[in-house]
């Protein structure tokens, strides 16, 4: 799974660079507690956590490209999105 998730998210990042009519657009990638935010806390996917790594290295080097989102099991979460 983890392999499969990081060479797909890897095309899409590289995909949405290339393409020119996606240059003023930002890309915005959804995860579901893959990180921990309190002591004690659990990551549910280590794929997503390494989506999460991934993702942050495309942003350092395309700063406005590319939004991680990563999204507790609140269900008000969701709604706060606008």
């Amino acid at each position: 799974e983890i392999r499969h998730v990081t060479s797909h998210i890897l095309r899409l990042l590289q995909h949405w660079l290339t393409d020119e009519r996606l240059t003023d657009t930002q890309l915005v990638i959804l995860t579901h507690r893959a990180n921990a935010i309190h002591d004690g806390e659990d990551i549910t996917s280590l794929a997503q956590s390494t989506l999460t790594g991934l993702l942050r290295t495309a942003q350092a080097e395309h700063p406005h490209h590319f939004r991680l989102l990563d999204i507790d099991h609140n269900p008000t979460t969701l709604h706060a999105i606008p």
